[in-house]
């Protein structure tokens, strides 16, 4: 159930960067971590590198802190 907005778009050179917003429900397995089923909510950056009006490559960082910590992990 995982919901993406996107918050700032920039366009240069053939790289497309997106920071974007999501949030959902913790359903199933993370990182060792059991569903719990709870909200989650976090941020990240995708970049796209495009070729030919084509996306060739992609990058993808997101706030695994948040999430983790969100989910209840004692560690974080």
């Amino acid at each position: 159930d995982v919901k993406v907005e996107p918050l700032h778009i920039l366009e240069e050179d053939g790289l497309i960067t997106s920071h974007w917003h999501a949030k959902g429900t913790h359903q199933k397995e993370i990182n060792g971590m059991p569903a719990t089923g709870k909200p989650v909510e976090y941020q990240g950056v995708t970049l796209y590198k495009l070729k030919d009006g084509k996306i060739v490559e992609y990058w993808a960082y997101l706030d695994t802190w948040s999430i983790e910590k969100q989910m209840g992990k004692k560690d974080v």
